[in-house]
């Protein structure tokens, strides 16, 4: 969990775990979330994640979710249902 004062840019910005990849689907995450308006968690789908982060692979995409939830950096409910999106929580 992030202590009050960090933000969520200040703890990736220091991981060294993270790579590009990894950092450019946190931003996406991020992006998503603040059209969201910062609701937690929120709904998204793989579609609109990998336009913003630029991933043009499904599989570089699951990688890098998995990266995500196995750091800590997010909770992730996929849902497999074409018309219903993947809730993601930030923590």
């Amino acid at each position: 969990m992030l202590e009050k004062k960090e933000g969520y840019y200040s703890k990736i910005k220091r991981d060294d775990r993270i790579n590009a990849y990894a950092l450019g689907l946190y931003l996406s995450v991020l992006e998503v979330w603040r059209i969201n308006e910062y609701r937690n968690p929120f709904q998204t789908n793989r579609r609109e994640l990998m336009i913003y982060s630029r991933s043009g692979s499904i599989v570089t995409y699951h990688k890098y979710i998995k990266v995500l939830v196995d750091f800590g950096y997010i909770e992730y409910s996929p849902s497999y249902h074409p018309a219903i999106g993947s809730l993601i929580r930030l923590k």
